[in-house]
């Protein structure tokens, strides 16, 4: 029941206009983070003046953002792995603007080893 009036209080903002892209993935990323299923948050996108492919569309979207966060939430290793993989790789930019082939190459060769090294 509180769930139900969660919904309706922030699809009611939505039903006047037609909402952008990033309002349509915000709000069913919303709606996942109260846990309703993808047909609830189809319906819903439908609802606030969405045609239903690019309501199915926006929702994988947002259901993709919704698990990388979940997973990204459960696990500070991971996390802290990826930190030091975004670091890598912003060095490697860096010795690219800076002209520095050596430490490019080294940090390119750095990235792409730890890269595989996470996949698994």
């Amino acid at each position: 029941m509180e769930v139900e009036k969660g919904i309706k209080s922030i699809c009611s903002k939505h039903f006047w206009r037609i909402m952008d892209r990033k309002e349509a993935i915000n709000l069913a990323l919303t709606l996942f983070r109260q846990d309703l299923d993808r047909n609830d948050v189809v319906t819903t996108l439908m609802k606030s003046n969405i045609p239903e492919s690019t309501a199915y569309r926006y929702t994988k979207k947002a259901y993709e953002q919704y698990e990388w966060e979940e997973d990204k939430q459960d696990d500070p290793k991971k996390c802290f792995e990826l930190k030091a993989l975004d670091t890598i790789y912003k060095a490697m930019k860096w010795a690219e603007t800076n002209n520095d082939p050596e430490s490019a190459v080294k940090y390119a060769n750095l990235y792409i080893t730890n890269k595989k090294r996470l996949k698994k």
